[in-house]
């Protein structure tokens, strides 16, 4: 997966800060998510970051047509889809030389 991702932080002294992060991630069949969440930083210069939160996209999923455990006639070849948009979660860190 790529993506890609910035943030922004408060400017405190010491080498501790947090943040805020947004970006977006392309899997290898071009689908996007996007991406927003929080960031701890640690240090001074070269800062070592790890961040997390919500990541959202759109999948692909069965049509509420269908019940659980439903039996379908063997005529059925094609299973109706339908696009929503899912929550899901995302964690990272990089270091800044």
């Amino acid at each position: 997966m790529r993506g890609l991702s910035s943030w922004c932080h408060s400017r405190c002294r010491g080498g501790f800060n947090v943040g805020g992060s947004l970006g977006f991630e392309l899997d290898g069949n071009a689908k996007v998510s996007y991406l927003g969440g929080m960031a701890i930083l640690f240090g001074n210069d070269k800062k070592f970051v790890l961040n997390g939160g919500a990541a959202v996209s759109k999948v692909k999923t069965i049509t509420s047509a269908y019940a659980t455990n439903q039996l379908l006639n063997a005529e059925i070849t094609v299973v109706l889809l339908v696009e929503i948009w899912k929550l899901g979660w995302f964690v990272g860190a990089t270091y800044n030389f």
